[in-house]
């Protein structure tokens, strides 16, 4: 799976470009472009907090608007953000950029700790047997109350695709894809 940029508002999230904002004043908190030339840290050119290259991650060319990061889960690659934006009481949304043929249940985006109904993630394919999508996206957040989100459209035909995650506490969420 590749991921392009990554952009953190208060309230949005995307990876390939990855962005969290809050839905009322969309505030960037971080943005990983992902544009390292090499190395294990994926610089946030706004909020400061760098993420580092763990497994196999790869930096490599091809993404959506310059580099990408390639990740397998065959040897557990992923970008640690370290412990941030928990979002447990306000609205955000999350926004990102991948490139995948992989059918293997994927996070693209997470914060959760396994075993503990918390945090929230964006995934591909599903999180259990009962609700899986294979080839979709998908969100998960269990705060106030569970939201489990589908989209509809193939995401795992190698093509790059944009997953978009808007979250409201009141209960109102909304999550959409769309192809370059």
């Amino acid at each position: 799976m590749n991921f392009n940029k990554i952009i953190l508002v208060t309230g949005a999230i995307a990876v390939s470009t990855f962005v969290i904002a809050p839905v009322q004043a969309a505030t960037i908190l971080s943005h990983w472009t992902f544009d390292e030339t090499g190395g294990t840290i994926a610089a946030d050119s706004v909020g400061g907090q760098n993420g580092i290259l763990q497994g196999n991650a790869t930096l490599v060319g091809g993404g959506i608007s310059g580099n990408a990061i390639s990740l397998s889960q065959a040897t557990n690659d992923l970008v640690n953000m370290g412990n941030i934006y928990g979002f447990t009481n306000s609205n955000f949304s999350i926004s990102a950029w991948i490139n995948s043929t992989v059918l293997n249940d994927n996070f693209v985006v997470a914060k959760h700790t396994a075993g503990i109904v918390s945090g929230y993630m964006v995934f591909v394919n599903g999180i259990n047997p009962g609700e899986r999508q294979l080839t979709k996206a998908g969100f998960y957040a269990p705060f106030p109350n569970r939201h489990v989100l589908h989209g509809n459209t193939t995401v795992t035909d190698g093509d790059w695709h944009q997953i978009a995650v808007v979250y409201e506490q009141g209960g109102n969420s909304l999550l959409g894809t769309s192809r370059e």
